[in-house]
């Protein structure tokens, strides 16, 4: 549920900007931070309306530079505290002959995030240790396998991304070390057709708690363009 309206402004620069429901505060969470707070379309509450813009730059051969921004206030279910959200971000993606190289970097402000802690430990018994502020990045590099021309595409990448869902906390409030944490990602990407890809990756993690170990993982995912 939104509208927006989108284009080009020349030489090289497009934009896109919508309106939206705001995300929903109560699904905020320490470890994971704002990953299941988005609302559901016809079943949002709206009590403000949240607003994204995105500009591109596509004016070097095979290269594209974005940056976005996404602010709102968000819902809690109490009419005395609608904390506003910011998050920015700053993208980018190239290929220097068959390498392709891509990265980006992406940081979250929750205003009022003390209030938020209490207002939430009031109602679930929990304090939940959200931050004042996330953030985040990777970059990755891929290559093809097969020499070209080849009949399907068979590309290895490699990727190291860092995050930090508690990167500064209220007042009061201490991080976790768990929830400070990298991992290096290797795999496979195989193309059976251009709109669809198998990707076999394997995960070692890291972080900063002395207690929790961070987690390696074998995945396997399927994905198409529709």
């Amino acid at each position: 549920m939104g509208a927006g309206v989108f284009g080009d402004l020349g030489k090289g620069w497009r934009y896109r900007a919508y309106v939206m429901p705001p995300l929903n505060a109560a699904e905020f969470s320490a470890g994971e931070g704002l990953a299941d707070s988005s609302q559901q379309g016809s079943r949002s509450v709206v009590r403000h309306w949240a607003g994204t813009g995105r500009v591109e730059y596509l004016g070097v051969p095979r290269t594209t530079l974005g940056a976005s921004i996404w602010s709102g206030r968000s819902t809690t279910g109490s009419p005395n505290l609608d904390p506003r959200v910011t998050l920015i971000e700053a993208d980018g993606r190239g290929r220097v002959g068959r390498l392709e190289l891509r990265g980006e970097y992406a940081q979250v402000f929750i205003d009022q995030a003390d209030e938020l802690n209490r207002l939430r430990a009031l109602r679930e018994g929990v304090d939940p240790n959200i931050a004042s502020q996330m953030l985040g990045f990777y970059v990755e590099a891929a290559h093809p396998i097969l020499p070209y021309p080849s009949p399907r595409e068979v590309v290895g990448f490699v990727r190291y991304e860092k995050f930090d869902t508690q990167y500064k906390m209220p007042a009061g409030y201490l991080p976790i070390g768990a929830f400070k944490g990298s991992a290096w990602v290797g795999g496979i990407s195989y193309f059976p057709d251009p709109d669809v890809v198998v990707k076999v990756d394997y995960t070692v993690g890291g972080n900063d708690s002395a207690v929790v170990a961070a987690p390696k993982a074998f995945s396997v995912g399927l994905g198409w363009w529709f």
